[in-house]
């Protein structure tokens, strides 16, 4: 019985000792929130619904990723000797600059470092510019002076990702400098004001704006059909009326305001003058001379006063 009991515990504590190193917490990092770097375009798409980071074919993209280490099992730090991002077009880079087994990123205890990894942008060919793209997979990979070996973590890439032509870029760039893509309270562009007010004082402004608000209105809608190049052809024409609205205001704004403000002290001084006039007329009334009042009440008893007698 003695015997049964302490192959028992024997058995127990080999089982205990196997399985050990796969309880112990292991060196491990976290990524921060991406962020996309010099895109040809970031923000609302209107074709694809959705908030993108676009980029045009042989542009570089680059992706800045934040890892942090806070793991008190793992040793001091780690140390990152590259990553590797595979894209949904089968892209699989692994170019991340100066970052490598040889010259690591070193990332201590409770602190934080970046990773940036660039690749050139294909074309429409290999990536669809009618369909948005997402990465497929982000791999680090690092040491730790807690255990030997190259250990890896994968991570996860939210953000939507774009390929965009010449036209969508250009089309896109336009619209939202104009703010055609940030529709106001109603839903409607407060390119040329908003609430019954407007952005442009004088008439030929006001009329170009117009015009402007109604080419990018008519681009706006090609683009959400997927006919980007009338699309950026109509933010152009919206571009060209709108810089013309601006000239015209800068030119007119100085004579009409000179004339407003000539008007209105003309006015002004013209009331001022018939308050003074009827004032006038009054106190002249209660102050009359009484002599003269009595000679122009009789004409012919003035003209007899004033003959010498004969």
């Amino acid at each position: 019985m003695k015997t049964i009991r302490m192959a028992i515990i024997a058995t127990a504590l080999l089982a205990i000792i196997s399985i050990a190193p796969a309880t112990i917490p292991r060196a491990h990092a976290d990524l921060g929130t991406e962020m996309w770097l010099n895109q040809a375009y970031a923000g609302t798409d209107p074709f694809f619904s959705t908030t993108v980071n676009a980029y045009t074919p042989g542009s570089t993209a680059t992706l800045n990723i934040p890892v942090s280490y806070a793991n008190p099992y793992g040793g001091a730090y780690i140390d990152v000797t590259g990553a590797n991002l595979r894209m949904d077009w089968n892209g699989n880079y692994t170019n991340t600059g100066s970052v490598s087994s040889t010259n690591p990123l070193r990332i201590y205890q409770n602190s934080q470092g970046t990773i940036v990894l660039t690749f050139q942008v294909p074309d429409t060919n290999t990536a669809s510019n009618y369909r948005t793209h997402s990465v497929t997979s982000f791999t680090v990979n690092y040491t730790t002076p807690a255990s030997a070996g190259t250990k890896q973590f994968i991570g996860f890439v939210f953000s939507t990702f774009a390929v965009y032509n010449a036209d969508q870029a250009s089309g896109m760039s336009i619209a939202q400098q104009l703010g055609l893509l940030n529709p106001g309270f109603i839903g409607v562009p407060t390119l040329c004001g908003a609430f019954g007010t407007q952005s442009f004082k004088t008439e030929q402004g006001n009329a170009l704006c117009q015009q402007a608000l109604q080419q990018g209105n008519l681009g706006l809608a090609q683009y959400k059909s997927g006919n980007f190049a009338n699309a950026n052809t109509s933010f152009k024409s919206a571009q060209t009326y709108w810089n013309q609205a601006l000239q015209a205001e800068s030119s007119d704004a100085g004579t009409q305001s000179v004339a407003t403000m000539t008007s209105g002290w003309g006015t002004l001084l013209l009331g001022i003058g018939g308050v003074l006039a009827g004032v006038g007329a009054t106190v002249y009334a209660f102050k009359r001379p009484r002599g003269l009042s009595s000679a122009v009440s009789n004409p012919s008893a003035s003209t007899s006063a004033l003959m010498p007698s004969k």
